[in-house]
């Protein structure tokens, strides 16, 4: 098999041709998503600001995202992302998440699980959700 790397704004292009997404915010990687979890209305996306981008489509709501992000010479401590989601708590200004895999994907949120949880406990779908924290070469695994 071959592999390319897209490097683009155009989330609908990379759709077009990735069968995966890898979502970046100010120099990290917040999520690396599936081809299909893109579908219907993202509910399937694990990461607050993958969400809000894939929302901020005109095809999607055209909602925009407050705020701006961080200046490359002024990361915040934790979260990238924490000065402009609506999920952020006091865990995700203190410490930077870790990457976890979680439902064939990767994100690094500490909201992650519940999030995800919530959308589909809200739906009528139920999911046992396994995921790892990834350290470097390690794998911890978390849940059943």
């Amino acid at each position: 098999g071959a592999s390319i790397i897209l490097i683009t704004h155009d989330i609908l292009a990379a759709l077009h041709i990735a069968d995966r997404i890898a979502i970046f915010y100010a120099g990290s990687t917040l999520e690396i998503a599936n081809n299909k979890d893109f579908e219907g209305t993202g509910e399937n996306l694990r990461h607050p600001y993958t969400k809000a981008l894939w929302t901020a489509l005109p095809e999607n709501g055209f909602q925009p995202i407050p705020g701006s992000q961080p200046s490359p010479l002024q990361l915040p401590e934790g979260c990238l992302f924490h000065d402009r989601c609506h999920h952020c708590d006091e865990s995700c200004i203190k410490a930077r998440p870790l990457s976890e895999q979680m439902d064939g994907g990767l994100v690094r949120c500490h909201k992650a699980t519940l999030i995800h949880e919530h959308v589909h406990s809200h739906g009528g779908v139920s999911h046992s959700h396994k995921h790892a924290h990834i350290e470097g070469e390690e794998e911890h695994i978390h849940g059943a």
